[in-house]
């Protein structure tokens, strides 16, 4: 039997479909993805948000446990150096008062000191109480005590001061570096203050004062000069009023038993110098 042909369809049997069919948004699966592309977008938003939240959460935990730690750790140090201020301020109230009692100690033993001083100044000075010392006498080459001693006897008889042998207890010639003076060790302090008396009135009523002319010795008259036996603080202190008498017009500079005195003129105030700060007050004044 022979088949049966169906005739093919033509264009004009196709019912036309127009694209904008397609496109409308009336259509429901078309709504539906698009939603739910946007829902997943929105999520994915969500997540990266919320992911974003939860690192900047944990960044800011972790920046306030670090600054919390860091807190910690500055409390500890503050701890420390408050208990280190605290040592110190404990040691040096304790030097302190190690210093204060180093300084009245010190202030005491310099005080000490100076009366020590003041004690031997005075025992040095009453040994040479009724000692002489006698300046440019020349030396001659047997120079002995007992030469010595009639030279100083001489000497007495010049300034008409009765002077024996026996009155004198010990005589010698320092070996100094710069002079080469005579100490004359007396019996007594009485005789001594007689012999300077009288050298001061010889020279006094004499132009031709005290030389070795005197002696008999050869060669150009040489001054010789007398004095007490001073002391190593009084020596100073006698060459210090000098030069400031000298300075400031002072007319008499002059050593008595032991010590130092000045006078501006006839009749004024008597100066004692007992120490070298009594020359700078009288050198400020002037």
């Amino acid at each position: 039997m022979p088949l049966k042909r169906t005739p093919p369809l033509t264009p004009t049997n196709l019912t036309p479909v127009t694209n904008t069919a397609f496109l409308t948004s009336s259509d429901p699966n078309l709504s539906t993805c698009v939603e739910k592309e946007r829902n997943i977008k929105r999520k994915r938003e969500e997540l990266v948000e919320r992911s974003d939240l939860e690192d900047f959460k944990t960044l800011m935990t972790n920046m306030f446990q670090e600054l919390l730690d860091s807190i910690k750790e500055i409390k500890e140090q503050n701890i420390k150096l408050q208990e280190s201020v605290d040592f110190t301020a404990v040691k040096y109230e304790e030097t302190k008062e190690k210093m204060l009692k180093l300084e009245k100690a010190r202030d005491e033993d310099r005080k000490h000191i100076v009366n020590l001083e003041e004690r031997l100044e005075q025992l040095e000075r009453q040994g040479r109480a009724s000692s002489l010392e006698i300046r440019n006498l020349p030396r001659t080459n047997d120079e002995t005590k007992q030469g010595l001693s009639k030279v100083v006897i001489e000497l007495a008889k010049t300034i008409n001061v009765p002077l024996c042998e026996s009155d004198v207890k010990d005589i010698f010639r320092v070996n100094a570096k710069t002079s080469k003076p005579i100490l004359v060790d007396l019996h007594s302090v009485l005789l001594k203050e007689k012999f300077l008396n009288g050298l001061k009135k010889f020279n006094k009523n004499n132009e031709d004062k005290l030389n070795t002319g005197h002696l008999n010795m050869n060669g150009p008259k040489i001054p010789i000069f007398i004095s007490e036996n001073l002391t190593t603080k009084m020596r100073r202190l006698f060459f210090l009023a000098r030069e400031l008498g000298a300075q400031d017009n002072y007319k008499y500079c002059w050593t008595s038993y032991g010590r130092v005195y000045l006078r501006k003129d006839e009749g004024a105030a008597l100066i004692r110098i007992e120490s070298e700060s009594d020359i700078c007050k009288l050198r400020n004044n002037l």
